[in-house]
């Protein structure tokens, strides 16, 4: 489970960036990648897998989201932002770099299933955020009381808004 503190730092950054954009559904997940200087490529990974890694591409600390070309494109959206979380919380911030050993590259990887560490949760909780800002979910889903209505607003997929409505208290 994540602490308290974390929770509220990664809802604070989150907001930030929404309010810098003036708060726009759905979210220009590629334009935000963007302004912190990180490109977003579709490639076609060995592995299906691999959803999408955050890589230090050109390997002088130009940092690159690297995404599965074969995902449905609601998916591409959570695992940018997904990666996105990673650049910002763990990379940015602390310095830190994971490295492949297979590859020697500094990379963080999106499994297809749901993160069991702490930071793959930390970047699951900023891509939810970031995707499903609590204030406008809240409000679409108390007018339409439809999963599916209010994950088509934000361009996500019906599992994902189910976790986020679930985890906002608004669903069971």
């Amino acid at each position: 489970m994540l602490q308290v503190r974390t929770s509220n730092i990664i809802f604070q950054m989150t907001e930030s960036i929404l309010n810098d954009l003036e708060r726009p559904y759905p979210v220009p997940v590629v334009r935000i990648a963007k302004m912190y200087g990180l490109d977003v490529i579709e490639y076609q990974f060995k592995k299906d897998d691999i959803s999408g890694i955050l890589v230090d591409y050109y390997e002088n600390g130009e940092w690159a989201i690297v995404i599965n070309e074969k995902e449905p494109k609601k998916r591409k959206r959570f695992t940018i932002a997904h990666e996105l979380g990673h650049f910002l919380l763990h990379t940015r911030i602390t310095g830190e770099q994971f490295v492949d050993t297979k590859t020697n590259l500094s990379v963080f990887y999106r499994a297809v299933s749901i993160g069991s560490n702490s930071q793959e949760q930390e970047a699951n909780l900023f891509a939810a955020n970031l995707l499903m800002p609590k204030r406008e979910v809240e409000e679409i889903y108390n007018e339409v009381q439809d999963i599916q209505k209010v994950a088509d607003e934000f361009d996500v997929s019906q599992s994902a808004m189910s976790f986020r409505l679930t985890n906002l208290g608004l669903i069971q």
